[in-house]
């Protein structure tokens, strides 16, 4: 009888420990460094942080972590990106300058490489103007212990280099990347879930569920928008900006709104600068242009008490759904060469051009105003969701499926066509790593 008793009980555990493998947390990876690039050419370095920077010092501030490819595993730090469809790898067959001396994926050393009968060459534009280019291959994708075979692009043109970089996994609606991991039906929920800690420097990405211990409820859900006629009809976590505040003073956006992505590939909050010229109207600051990004900034006065900022979005049943910003929020501390630092605008204006190339886009919500908030892709409802971030360290993870989605594959329908999708996957949480980059205005 207690054998049977024990053996029950086993089983038990056993049971317990498969549907938690659904949802799965793992250790969190430190900052790194970086120096020279990043995807909109934005910098920034938390308001608060004091550090000392060179005069042609510059940095990125994204999420990142360890991927693997092929079979055996060739690993490569990559940054995890809402903004992007396509995921990419430096390839070794790349012999230009920015390619020396980094690492690289070797296709002919890997057992599990696929390249198509009909060899497509692709290319991913960034609003900076850096362009990366190369053959769309297929071959396991591998972090936190979980595997799939997908598509990807084997780069062998970058224009610039890009330091403690090797790639990037994509994760916006239409993910590749995604949708193979969606039909393997192992997750516990159709969505991934991301969150960052008050230092800045550490975090998790958790693909099937969200951690339930690091956010406050209500999560508040932001339907996505069409991409008004452009193939596939949902390309990006996207919501239409009704209107804008800062202080006492509003400004409504016309029409239907300013198309704006929730995007963890991007450092800043990136607006065309007429919309960024009248935001900062209210505030003292100094117009300062980019020649080296096309970029408009904004340098604040650090001994001023800024008002908060507030930004619309139409949500669900177009009712309006508001995040706001207070000043440590939405600024960060910029080093000079000589004097005290600079207070800057986190939110910074792009040319007409830059945004044209946006593909139906006017408006960026990147991680220095993402950081603030427990932020929630679910493919199922198609929908951003974010609730106020609970960002101290060493809380326990509670992991639960979260979101509104109890059948991972039925969300498959509601994903636009256009991405191969193949084989196997598990459940995981994918730790990422945030980056301070510091330029000098």
């Amino acid at each position: 009888m207690v054998f049977w008793f024990l053996l029950s009980l086993i089983s038990f555990f056993v049971f317990v420990s498969s549907v938690l493998c659904d949802i799965l947390s793992v250790e969190l990876a430190p900052a790194i460094p970086h120096s020279t690039w990043s995807k909109y050419g934005t910098n920034l370095k938390w308001l608060g942080s004091t550090v000392t920077t060179s005069n042609n010092a510059k940095v990125v501030f994204l999420f990142s972590g360890i991927v693997s490819v092929g079979t055996p595993p060739q690993n490569f730090t990559m940054y995890f990106d809402s903004g992007s469809d396509l995921s990419w790898v430096r390839s070794a067959k790349c012999t230009l300058p920015a390619c020396a001396g980094l690492p690289s994926y070797v296709s002919s050393l890997s057992s599990t490489y696929q390249l198509p009968p009909n060899i497509k060459q692709s290319s991913v534009p960034y609003i900076d103007g850096t362009l990366v280019s190369g053959t769309v291959s297929t071959d396991v994708l591998s972090t936190a212990g979980s595997s799939v075979s997908t598509q990807f692009i084997e780069v062998d043109n970058i224009q610039s280099k890009i330091p403690d970089s090797d790639g990037i996994l994509g994760l916006s609606v239409t993910s590749s990347f995604f949708r193979d991991v969606l039909k393997t039906k192992t997750l516990t929920s159709a969505l991934f879930s991301v969150y960052i800690e008050e230092k800045d420097t550490r975090g998790s990405l958790i693909l099937g569920g969200v951690d339930t211990a690091r956010y406050t409820p209500p999560i508040q859900w932001i339907p996505a928008t069409e991409n008004d006629g452009v193939s596939p009809a949902k390309l990006f976590w996207k919501a239409n900006m009704v209107s804008v505040s800062i202080g006492n003073t509003s400004f409504a956006i016309p029409g239907t709104g300013m198309a704006t992505v929730f995007d963890t590939g991007s450092s800043l909050a990136i607006f065309q600068t007429s919309v960024t010229d009248q935001l900062h109207s209210v505030l003292p600051y100094t117009k300062v242009f980019s020649e080296t990004t096309g970029q408009t900034k904004y340098v604040l006065s650090c001994n001023s008490t800024l008002p908060d900022v507030s930004m619309t979005f139409k949500g669900e049943s177009g009712l309006p759904v508001t995040m706001t910003f207070s000043m440590k929020e939405y600024t960060y501390m910029q080093s000079q060469a000589s004097g005290p630092p600079l207070c800057v605008s986190g939110i910074v204006g792009a040319s007409s051009q830059q945004v044209a190339n946006l593909k139906n886009v006017q408006g960026i919500m990147g991680n220095v105003l993402l950081r603030k908030y427990y932020s929630v892709f679910d493919y199922g409802n198609m929908a951003y969701g974010f609730a106020a971030a609970k960002r101290t360290a060493n809380i326990t993870p509670v992991l639960g499926t979260g979101g509104i989605v109890s059948d991972p594959a039925a969300a498959l329908l509601k994903i636009p066509s256009g991405s191969v999708a193949s084989k196997t996957v598990k459940t995981m949480t994918i730790t990422f790593m945030l980056a301070f980059l510091f330029w000098v205005l």
